[in-house]
Order: C-alpha cells, then structure tokens, then sequence
C-alpha cells in the first residue's frame, strides 16, 4: 500500500468507527481521470454538514488546483481537511463528533 493510501485507510476507518456508533455517514471517492474539474479525495455528507478530505503524504500539500477547489468548498460553507497522519485526524474527528453531540468546535 502507498503511503497516501495507508492515510486513506485511516480516513475510511474514521467514518467505519462513526457508522459502528450508529451514525450514517455518506461518503464519496471520485475516480480521478484528468477530464473536467479536480476533485478532492472525500467527499461526505454528516449530519447534514458537507465535509471534503484531501490526504497527503506526510511533507506533501495540496497543489494551486485542489487549493481552489478547497476555496470553493469553503466559500459555499463546506469544510475542507487535509489529513496526512494520525494526529491530522484529529480535527476532523473533534468536527465530526461536535456535530453528533452538538458541541461548538473551531478550525
């Protein structure tokens, strides 16, 4: 497995533990093909909240096109995470678990 792999198995297995909890998470991995518009990695529905995961390598970041598609996400109200190792999840686990226990929570 790649490294960027091993990190989107992390990502997976987030969203499997949410689910184990009862929680429906709806998740979407685009197939990259190089036509029309870059894509992030993940592309989720929680709760009602509309969540993009780009993973990386560790020392890697996200290129000027997929920094766009983040400003987009995030300018219709999105939230976009990027997450290349354990402690990048994190955040987007204290996010996902504030919206199931309705607690605030800051990027």
């Amino acid at each position: 497995m790649t490294p960027e792999g091993r990190v989107k198995a992390l990502v997976k297995r987030l969203f499997e533990k949410m689910e184990e909890q009862g929680d429906k998470v709806y998740r979407f991995m685009p197939v990259q093909s190089g036509y029309g518009s870059v894509g992030l990695d993940f592309y989720v529905c929680y709760r009602g909240k509309f969540i993009a995961v780009e993973t990386k390598k560790r020392g890697k970041t996200m290129t000027p096109r997929q920094q766009l598609t983040q400003a987009e996400i995030e300018a219709a109200g999105g939230v976009v995470f990027t997450v290349r190792s354990d402690e990048d999840l994190v955040p987007l686990a204290a996010y996902m678990l504030s919206l199931r226990d309705g607690t605030p929570w800051t990027k």
